[in-house]
């Protein structure tokens, strides 16, 4: 099974889908999506960090939730 964090969030209206994975190609990765008015999500990606390990992945995932506006 692939490890995986995923959260959706809201920042002053707009709204976002935050996703931590081990992909086949990047390994370890946080991208952050944007969602558009219609509810899909803009795969193009607003931000993307990488790791070494699960413990940075969680970390950085936690870090960007939490200061989101900081990163797109």
């Amino acid at each position: 099974m692939k490890w995986r964090i995923s959260d959706y969030l809201e920042i002053d209206g707009r709204k976002y889908y935050m996703d931590t994975t081990d992909t086949l190609d990047c390994g370890l990765e946080t991208m952050v999506f944007d969602i558009r008015e219609d509810g899909s999500i803009d795969w193009s990606g607003l931000y993307t960090e990488h790791y070494k390990t699960i413990d940075e992945a969680k970390e950085g995932h936690e870090r960007i939730k939490n200061n989101l506006i900081e990163y797109i």
